[in-house]
Formats: C-alpha cells, sequence, structure tokens
C-alpha cells in the first residue's frame, strides 16, 4: 500500500507520521486490505486541525473522508473513523447480497433511490442564462466510464463525495447517469 502523509501550512512531525501509519496498519488488516494508495493531508484554520483522508479501493473506488478537531491526533481519528464505517457498511450489503443471491446489486437493493422528479423548465431571462455560463470550466483528470449496475453507481458516487457519476448501465449497455439531488436523494437518467 503506498502511504502519503502531507501537511497544508504545517508541518508534520515523525510521531504524528508514525501514529498515521500504525492506525492504517492496525485498520489494514480487516476493512483497508485492498486499499491500494492511502493518502492523508492534515491542515490547521485558526484553532481546529483538519484531517483529509482519500483512499483508493481496488472494489469501490476513490473514497474521501474529512474531519476537524482541536487536536490533530482527534481530527485524524475521526476522519480513519468514517471511512471504517463506510467500508465496512458497504462491505457488509455487498457480502449479504451476494450470499443472498449471487448476482451483482440490484436498483431495488438501494432504498428510497428513486423518487418522483418533477421536470425543470428554464423561465429565466437569456440575459440571466448567459450570465451563468461565464462561469470557467476546469477539467480535473480524465476518467475511465465504467461498466456499474445503479446500486453500485449510487454507492460509488456515494463513497466518493462526488455530485454525479456517469456509467455504462451493465443491464442495458447504456450511457447512465446518478446524480444527488437537492432533496437529499439520488436520481437516476437513462436516456432512452
Amino acid at each position: 500500500m503506498k502511504t502519503s502523509i502531507a501537511g497544508k501550512n504545517i508541518r508534520i512531525g515523525s510521531s504524528m507520521s508514525e501514529y498515521v501509519t500504525n492506525k492504517i496498519r492496525q485498520s489494514s488488516n480487516k476493512l483497508l486490505k485492498d486499499v491500494s494508495n492511502f493518502k492523508v493531508v492534515f491542515s490547521k484554520q485558526f484553532n481546529d486541525y483538519f484531517a483529509d483522508i482519500i483512499i483508493h479501493d481496488t472494489h469501490l473506488g476513490t473514497v474521501k473522508s474529512n474531519s476537524h478537531s482541536h487536536e490533530i491526533y482527534t481530527a485524524f481519528d475521526m476522519a480513519i473513523s468514517k471511512i471504517e464505517k463506510r467500508l465496512g457498511k458497504f462491505r457488509d450489503k455487498i457480502s449479504s447480497k451476494e450470499k443472498r443471491n449471487p448476482k451483482k446489486l440490484a436498483f431495488s437493493d438501494i432504498p428510497d433511490l428513486m423518487s418522483p422528479v418533477k421536470p425543470i423548465v428554464n423561465n429565466k431571462p437569456k440575459e440571466q442564462i448567459q450570465a451563468n455560463m461565464d462561469k470557467v470550466i476546469i477539467a480535473e483528470s480524465a476518467k475511465n466510464i465504467e461498466d456499474l449496475t445503479i446500486a453500485e453507481a449510487a454507492i460509488k458516487m456515494d463513497l466518493s463525495h462526488m455530485p454525479a457519476l456517469l456509467f455504462n448501465n451493465k443491464a442495458s449497455k447504456r450511457l447512465n447517469l446518478v446524480f444527488q439531488r437537492h432533496d437529499g436523494n439520488i436520481a437516476w437518467v437513462d436516456p432512452g
């Protein structure tokens, strides 16, 4: 496992690096066994320390977590605890579904994934639409479009803290999209 520990406008001492490495080893025996990259970035704003963790899991993809506290060790402990809970929850869910049914997770496995979506009609004047078009588009990185079920796509989007995920639907073999709605639910788009 490739581990990276860094500080943003803060110096990370050898004791903190050793603490993080030991915590990763403790967690890696069960939940983090499929993690290939583990990145921790510490920062400080005013009196709070922030710990951001980004891991790459071979099955679930990129999983992110962050936390803050008045103490740097507590911030890290809270952030790694969040990752362990997420990974445990989704691994348990996937393994229990596979034991009952060896097929992949289906769309019906995630409750309340779909709720009625009202079409949005754009009634804004042209000047207001044009003003919104002046925003800068920034490309972060090139990503492969994966073949996933709808449930897997929703899980991956949730674990990655992404607002949307484009994927090839395993069932229909078409390009689909899942995204986080403003009401907290997840919407699924399958263009016909």
